[in-house]
C-alpha cells in the first residue's frame, strides 16, 4: 500500500497560460514527497491539465465558476482535509521553488514542535523592468511580529503551515479582498501562534502586470489598513505606526510600488 506524503501543496489557478509550467517544473525537482492540491478557479481558458500534471501526485479540482482566490484557497483546503496530511504548503501559479524548499521547511517544521508557521526569504522578479531584489525578512517570531504591525513579514506562498494549527485558525476570511493572507498571519499573531522564516531564499516570485498585487494594490493596501483596524492596540506605537505608514503608501503612484517595494519591503 502506497503511503500518503506528509505534505500537501495548495496552488490555487486562474487563467495559468504560461506561468504554469515554470511552477510544475520547481515542483518537479522537490527533494520530498508532497501531493499537489491545484484548484482551478472557474478559468474560461484552461490548460491541457492531464498533459501539465502528467506523472506529478496531483488532485485536481475544477471549480464551476471563478470564486477569486480566497474562495479557492478554501476549496482547497476543505479537500486537503480529507485526508492525513501533516503540513500544508503554499504556492502560486508563476512562482518557482528552489529544489530544497519543502525539505528544508518540514525538517524546521519536525525540529521545532513550537513554530506553527514557516516562511523563507523570497527573491522577487519584476518582469516589467527585469528589476530583481530579495525580501530578507525577520527570521525570529518577535522580528516577524513586530513587523506584522505595519506590513506582511512573510510571504504567503512560501509559507508551511501545521495542518493542526490553519484548522485552529480556521478558514481564509472573504472580508479583506487581496489581503486574506495578512489577515490570516494577523490572526496568528493575535492568538499567539509561533511564526519562524528561515533565512534563505526558498522561492521565486515573479511580479507582473496580471499579478494580484499590481492588479488590485490600491484594493489591497485598503484591505490592509481594515485589517490594521480591526486588530489594532491603539497603546502600541508600531499599531499606530501601521495606521499611518499604510495610508501614506496608498498616496504612492502605482507605478512606484515596485521601487519602493525593493527599498523599504512594502507591499
Amino acid at each position: 500500500m502506497t503511503t500518503r506524503p506528509d505534505i500537501a501543496v495548495l496552488m490555487p489557478s486562474y487563467n495559468p497560460g504560461d506561468d504554469l509550467a515554470p511552477t510544475l517544473a520547481s515542483l518537479r525537482k522537490q527533494t520530498i514527497p508532497y501531493h499537489l492540491f491545484l484548484v482551478d478557479d472557474g478559468s474560461p481558458r484552461k490548460p491541457d491539465y492531464a498533459a501539465a500534471l502528467a506523472g506529478l501526485p496531483h488532485t485536481l479540482i475544477e471549480l464551476p465558476k471563478n470564486v477569486g482566490i480566497t474562495g479557492a484557497l478554501n476549496a482547497g483546503l476543505a479537500e486537503i482535509y480529507k485526508h492525513d496530511f501533516k503540513y500544508i504548503a503554499r504556492m502560486d501559479c508563476g512562482d518557482e521553488m528552489t529544489p530544497d524548499r519543502l525539505e528544508l521547511q518540514v525538517a524546521y517544521l519536525e525540529a521545532h514542535p513550537e513554530i506553527d508557521i514557516v516562511g523563507s526569504w523570497i527573491e522577487m522578479v519584476y518582469t516589467e523592468s527585469n528589476r530583481r531584489f530579495v525580501l530578507a525578512w525577520p527570521t525570529e517570531h518577535e522580528g516577524i511580529t513586530d513587523r506584522l504591525w505595519t506590513n506582511m513579514s512573510l510571504s504567503h506562498p512560501a509559507l508551511t503551515l501545521r495542518t493542526s494549527s490553519l484548522k485552529a485558525l480556521g478558514d481564509y476570511s472573504n472580508e479583506y479582498d487581496a489581503a486574506e493572507d495578512y489577515e490570516l498571519c494577523r490572526r496568528a499573531m493575535k492568538r499567539s501562534f509561533k511564526l519562524h522564516n528561515i533565512g534563505k531564499v526558498l522561492l521565486l516570485k515573479t511580479e507582473t502586470r496580471d499579478s494580484i498585487s499590481w492588479r488590485k494594490r490600491r484594493t489591497q493596501l485598503m484591505s490592509r489598513w481594515r485589517i490594521q483596524w480591526a486588530y489594532r492596540n491603539l497603546a502600541n506605537p508600531r499599531c499606530l505606526m501601521g495606521l499611518v505608514k499604510t495610508g501614506l503608501v496608498l498616496a504612492v503612484p502605482d507605478g512606484l510600488a515596485p521601487h519602493l517595494k525593493a527599498i523599504v519591503g512594502t507591499k
